[in-house]
């Protein structure tokens, strides 16, 4: 067993047991992506336009990927058998680059997703910009209910008497 050195735990920083290293190194990793927006006085505003403009990306890109695809679905490019499909289209990379291209955007969503919870929003427009990024998270499919609440909340926020 060994002996505790006097005085040097009052000196070390403690750290919160229910936080992991990949929360903190995730965290200080997006605090500089997040310190990257623009200077706002409500953090919220930054962030959820930040991810908002992600989102928009996102979507112009799975357009992109559906309209490729169907264009190689009738050109007769496009079998059932996944495993011949890059042999008998002719520029496969297209695909591959909008999946990678997906595929990162939906990793930086995400990052900031993880944040936005934490992040103050301090003006009833940082408030508007959170209930947006819910309002898109929630799958209306799925959870009609809970989406049309956060639509319904965002539109008597932008109600002038509010």
């Amino acid at each position: 067993m060994s002996r505790r050195r006097i005085g040097v735990e009052d000196t070390l920083p403690r750290t919160s047991s229910s936080v992991s290293r990949r929360q903190l190194v995730m965290g200080a990793a997006l605090s500089s992506m997040i310190s990257e927006l623009p200077s706002l006085r409500d953090p919220a505003v930054g962030a959820c336009q930040a991810w908002l403009g992600l989102e928009a990306q996102y979507v112009t890109l799975v357009d992109a990927w559906q309209m490729t695809e169907t264009h190689f679905i009738r050109a007769g490019y496009w079998r059932d058998q996944s495993d011949h499909t890059s042999t008998i289209i002719p520029d496969p990379r297209e695909l591959q680059d909008i999946g990678r291209r997906l595929h990162r955007l939906e990793k930086r969503k995400q990052q900031l997703l993880l944040v936005l919870p934490r992040t103050p929003a301090t003006t009833a427009r940082g408030i508007e910009l959170k209930l947006d990024v819910l309002a898109k998270v929630i799958n209306p499919d799925e959870y009609q209910t809970t989406h049309d609440l956060a639509v319904s909340i965002r539109r008597n926020l932008a109600q002038p008497n509010f």
